[in-house]
C-alpha cells in the first residue's frame, strides 16, 4: 500500500501516516492520514482501513473523520504502454454533519476543484521525474 500512500500524499498533502502497529499490512490495515485543510485552522485526522490491495495495481480505503464524513476510495494504476500509466481514481462520501449534509451542493464542487488541481499537480510532477 506504499505505492498509494504516496500517490495519496501528493493528491491531498498529507502531513502524517500513523500506522496501527496492531494490524498487519494489506486489508484491514488501519491508519491516521493526516493533511492539510486550507479551509481549517488545524490539519484534519482521517481514519483509513484499507479495504483492497493488489499491488501495484490497486489500492482502496475506507475513511472516515468521525461526526464529518464517511466514504470510500479506490485508486487504479493502468500501463498505457510506451512507459505511460494512467491513475484514476473513484470515490464516494456520506456527510454525517446535517450542516454539510445540507452544503453538499457547495461543498463537493469545491472539494472536485480542488482534487483536479491535486492530480494537475501530480501529473506535473510525474512527467517532470521523466524528463
Amino acid at each position: 500500500m506504499k505505492w498509494m500512500l504516496r500517490v495519496v500524499g501528493v493528491l491531498v498533502g498529507l502531513l502524517v501516516v500513523a500506522a496501527d502497529t496492531t494490524t498487519a499490512m494489506g486489508v484491514g490495515h488501519r491508519e491516521v492520514w493526516v493533511m492539510n485543510d486550507p479551509k481549517e485552522k488545524e490539519p484534519m485526522r482521517i481514519q483509513a482501513v484499507v479495504t483492497a490491495e493488489e499491488a501495484p495495481r490497486t489500492g482502496a480505503a475506507h475513511l472516515e473523520v468521525p461526526g464529518m464524513f464517511t466514504g470510500d476510495v479506490r485508486y487504479t494504476l493502468t500501463d498505457l504502454g510506451n512507459g505511460r500509466t494512467r491513475l484514476n481514481q473513484k470515490s464516494s462520501f456520506h456527510y454525517l454533519n446535517p450542516l454539510f449534509a445540507l452544503m453538499e451542493p457547495l461543498i463537493t464542487p469545491e472539494a472536485n476543484k480542488k482534487q483536479d488541481a491535486d492530480f494537475a499537480r501530480l501529473k506535473a510532477m510525474a512527467e517532470a521525474a521523466a524528463d
